[in-house]
């Protein structure tokens, strides 16, 4: 029993576990992170119906002022999960019998109740919150982590700045794969 004991306790100093148990964290983290986002807007959706089922809202409801107050945090939780609908063209009066071409941004004028842009809020809601369920579920998957792991550094110089070419990504990515292959040869050559 005092073996094993021991055993465990130089395991859990080792750094290759502190390393693998910070990945896991991060990992954790990031599921955590998304899986709030998804609830937020769940929540968001919710209020939004019985907002729409409303006679006449006014800002003395506290449900109309709960979600004005959050109209913000949605609208870039929505265009961050690439979900935001487009603009919706519609004609308008101009004055003297003439007509002019309008736009109206649905995601800013989600709480109109207007019959066009009504649809297009509620399956950017649903969009988001797919988007932000799968990224949990990449972030719980182990498998998930592995291919992190494999890909770091073309994963990590595109969200540094997405205009670098392709082949120098894939440069970057090769380099990484031969370096890690040289230290795990390395390692297993010289324990």
């Amino acid at each position: 029993m005092v073996d094993l004991v021991a055993r465990l306790d130089g395991w859990i100093h080792h750094p290759a576990t502190i390393i693998l148990l910070g990945v896991v964290l991060v990992f954790l983290g990031r599921a955590l992170h998304f899986h709030l986002r998804c609830r937020f807007l769940e929540t968001v959706e919710k209020q939004w119906h019985v907002y729409m089922r409303m006679e006449k809202p006014t800002y003395d409801d506290p449900q109309v002022r709960w979600l004005e107050e959050r109209t913000q945090k949605m609208k870039v939780l929505v265009e961050e999960a690439d979900a935001a609908p487009g603009d919706k063209t519609f004609m308008a009066r101009a004055g003297y019998g003439y007509v002019k071409q309008s736009t109206l941004s649905a995601l800013t004028n989600w709480l109109m109740k207007n019959q066009e842009v009504t649809p297009l809020i509620a399956t950017a809601l649903i969009r988001a919150q797919g988007h932000y369920r799968d990224q949990r579920n990449r972030n719980l998957n182990p498998l998930g982590w592995i291919e992190q792991l494999v890909f770091l550094p073309r994963d990590l110089i595109a969200s540094l700045d997405p205009r670098i070419p392709k082949w120098v990504k894939d440069l970057v990515q090769i380099c990484y794969w031969i370096a890690a292959a040289g230290a795990a040869v390395y390692t297993a050559l010289h324990q």
